[in-house]
């Protein structure tokens, strides 16, 4: 018999997103802790990442919540090394793992708030 899909799970709301343009969730599901990086775009689209740099495998922020680039806010910024990930996709377009991504997790707005779907 299959697994039933799991209930979304509550991140954050989108008002916590207002200071920095970003939020870092950090939970435990299904006995794995995960700590994800939540943003959205200029039209409204939000976008759900794993906090871990492709390069070597660090936290991306160095202080709570920053994240984006204060010069081009569309770029997520690895606070290690410098790299710079499309807000959009994750996808790498500076730095040491240039051509690499984040991990993408599967992220939902709901009147306000901003939920985890989980596989």
């Amino acid at each position: 018999m299959p697994n039933p899909k799991s209930a979304p799970i509550l991140l954050c709301k989108l008002a916590d997103l207002q200071p920095t343009g970003a939020f870092n969730a950090i939970l435990t599901h299904r006995d794995k802790d995960l700590d994800l990086i939540i943003t959205m775009d200029p039209d409204g689209t939000v976008h759900g990442y794993h906090n871990v740099c492709p390069h070597i495998q660090t936290p991306l922020e160095t202080f709570p919540h920053e994240f984006l680039d204060r010069n081009d806010p569309s770029l997520i910024v690895c606070s290690t090394h410098g790299a710079r990930f499309r807000l959009s996709d994750g996808k790498c377009l500076s730095g040491p793992c240039l051509g690499q991504s984040l991990s993408p997790v599967t992220v939902t707005k709901r009147q306000g708030e901003i939920f985890l779907l989980p596989d």
